[in-house]
C-alpha cells in the first residue's frame, strides 16, 4: 500500500493536502490517477454553488490504472485503465465520494468503464461525455422537436454539438462565453417559447428558466446541477436525472468533436495545485497530466 499522497480536497474550502488509503471496501478499486478533469463542476465547488462532503476529495471525472481490487472485483480489472462513466445514486465523484483530484483515488467498480486502449488526456472528460450520450439517446428516442440546452460546459457542448449535427433545432443558454463556440451558436437570452425538453447542464442555479419560458414537456438534469434545481421541479411534469452510460459509446462524441475540445484545454503538469479560474480568455477545461 502507498504511502502518504497529495489531494485537493473540500474543507469549507479549497485545500491542498495530505492523504493515504488504509482500506479499499469491497466491490471498489484502488486506482493510480492518470489524468483529471477541472470543469465547470469544480468551478461551481468553488464558487459554492455546490457544497461537497466535507473532506472530500475533488474531482467530478477522470482516467486511472488500477492498481489493487478489493473482494468481489471482478479479475478482468487488474491492471487496466478505467474511468466512471455511470454517477451511482446519492453518490458522485468529487460531490460526495472522493474524485480524481488526487494521486491515487478509490472508486466502486460498478461505476467503471474499461478502456480497449490507452487512454489520452481527453477521455479525463468521460463522465461528462457520458452523461452527454445519455441525454442524446433519451432524446433520440422521443419525438422532441425544440431543444433548450442550458450550460455549454463540457456535457452541455458536447450534447449540443451533436444535436445539431443531427439536425435537431437546439438552443444553447449560457452567460459565461461568447456568443459562439466552435461554430456553435449560443445565446444569452430566452424569449417565451415553446420547448419540447430542456437539458439543464450547469450546477449553476439560474433563475430565469421558470419565468422566461413556458413548461416544457420534460427536463433532464445533469447530476451534478440536481441540488441547484431540485426545489423548483414541483411544477413539472416529469423530470429525469441524467446517469451516464455503461461501455465506450461517450468515447465515439470526444473522438468526433476533439478538435473543439482540445481548444478550450490547458493542460496542468504533474504537480497538484489549485488550478485558476476558468473563464472565456483562459479555457473551461483543465486536464491534470501524472506519467
Amino acid at each position: 500500500m502507498m504511502q502518504d499522497f497529495t489531494v485537493i480536497e473540500w474543507r469549507g474550502g479549497i485545500s491542498v493536502s495530505r492523504r493515504h488509503f488504509s482500506y479499499i471496501p469491497p466491490g471498489y478499486v484502488l486506482l493510480r490517477v492518470y489524468y483529471a478533469a477541472w470543469t465547470g463542476v469544480e468551478e461551481a465547488i468553488r464558487q459554492r454553488a455546490i457544497l461537497p462532503r466535507y473532506g472530500v476529495v475533488m474531482g467530478f471525472s477522470g482516467v486511472g490504472r488500477v492498481v489493487e481490487a478489493s473482494t468481489g472485483v471482478n479479475p478482468a480489472f487488474s491492471g487496466k485503465y478505467v474511468a466512471p462513466t455511470v454517477v451511482e445514486v446519492y453518490s458522485q465523484m468529487g460531490i460526495d465520494a472522493d474524485g480524481f483530484l488526487g494521486e491515487y483515488t478509490v472508486v466502486k467498480s460498478d461505476a467503471l468503464t474499461v478502456f480497449d486502449n490507452n487512454p489520452n488526456s481527453l477521455d479525463s472528460l468521460a463522465l461528462h461525455a457520458s452523461i452527454a450520450y445519455d441525454a442524446i439517446t433519451r432524446i433520440e428516442s422521443s419525438d422532441y422537436s425544440r431543444i433548450l440546452v442550458v450550460g455549454a460546459g463540457v456535457s452541455g457542448l458536447l450534447l449540443s454539438l451533436e444535436l445539431a449535427e443531427r439536425g435537431h433545432s437546439v438552443d444553447t443558454y449560457t452567460l459565461k462565453y461568447r456568443k459562439n463556440i466552435c461554430g456553435l451558436r449560443l445565446v444569452n437570452r430566452v424569449t417565451p417559447t415553446d420547448y419540447d425538453v430542456v437539458v439543464l447542464m450547469t450546477p449553476m442555479p439560474l433563475s430565469w428558466y421558470f419565468t422566461s419560458i413556458k413548461a416544457p414537456r420534460t427536463i433532464f438534469v445533469h447530476p451534478a446541477a440536481l441540488p441547484a434545481y431540485a426545489f423548483s421541479f414541483n411544477g413539472i411534469v416529469r423530470f429525469e436525472l441524467l446517469r451516464g452510460i455503461r461501455g465506450l459509446y461517450w468515447r465515439k462524441l470526444i473522438r468526433k468533436h476533439a478538435e473543439c475540445l482540445e481548444e478550450h484545454i490547458v493542460n496542468i503538469d504533474v504537480g497538484l495545485v489549485e488550478p485558476p479560474f476558468l473563464g472565456e480568455n483562459t479555457s473551461f477545461i483543465y486536464v491534470l497530466e501524472r506519467k
